[in-house]
């Protein structure tokens, strides 16, 4: 209220100097009268001295020691949001880059170790495969495919956390004409112990058009062991 009050107040004795400019001696006695006249002796007022007269000299221009002081401010301010864009920037290209080793490890604790691996060489004669009666049968596109069926024995003394399986089709000659992989553990069930057996069936739905499967049979095309076992 008194900033306001101050600003009419000079506005309005601003207005009447103005009004007044080229009027003789009246205006120099209301000039007189006058409680901003002693800012400005030359009674030859223009547009610049009423707002000189409206906002005060003192409040329109600053002294080079406070403008250097904003300066500073503002270059402070400036190096302080680009220190933060680059630290959040950092954090970001750091949890991207976590969050992507993350997935890979996850991938390859599914993958399994195939033939010609370490770990599939070495434990694979433990692993038993006792084979069942196939069966051939007819999908809901009426497509003929084979079913492979058969018993699978942990005979070793390591947990199998992942069993990959290839059930083949033939033909009446032996030769292979369609196959399916296929994933009983850990897609039926978790684990397989040392000592633990499971049925398990492979159903080959790839076989081509006017092929007969004659037979079927399950084989062993990769595993994964438990990690935290000898």
């Amino acid at each position: 209220m008194v900033v306001a009050g101050s600003f009419i107040e000079r506005a309005g004795s601003a207005i009447i100097q103005f009004s007044l400019c080229g009027q003789g001696r009246d205006r120099g006695k209301i000039y007189e009268s006058n409680p901003i006249s002693d800012r400005d002796p030359d009674p030859e007022w223009k547009p610049a001295h009423l707002i000189l007269a409206l906002w005060g000299d003192d409040e329109m221009f600053e002294s080079p020691e406070l403008s250097q002081a904003k300066a500073s401010r503002n270059r402070a301010l400036m190096i302080v949001g680009l220190a933060v864009v680059v630290f959040v920037a950092i954090i970001a290209a750091v949890l991207f880059y976590l969050s992507q080793h993350r997935a890979v490890q996850q991938a390859s604790a599914m993958m399994p170790y195939r033939a010609g691996t370490p770990q599939f060489e070495s434990y694979k004669r433990f692993i038993e495969i006792e084979q069942r009666e196939p069966e051939a049968a007819s999908n809901l596109l009426g497509q003929v495919q084979a079913v492979a069926r058969a018993y699978v024995r942990n005979r070793g003394n390591r947990t199998i956390v992942l069993l990959e399986l290839r059930g083949v089709a033939y033909d009446a000659d032996g030769n292979e004409i369609a196959y399916r992989l296929a994933r009983p553990i850990p897609k039926l069930r978790p684990q397989l112990a040392p000592g633990e057996s499971m049925a398990v069936q492979v159903n080959i739905d790839t076989i081509p058009a006017g092929a007969n499967p004659y037979a079927a049979r399950v084989e062993l095309n990769g595993l994964r062991l438990k990690e935290s076992e000898p």
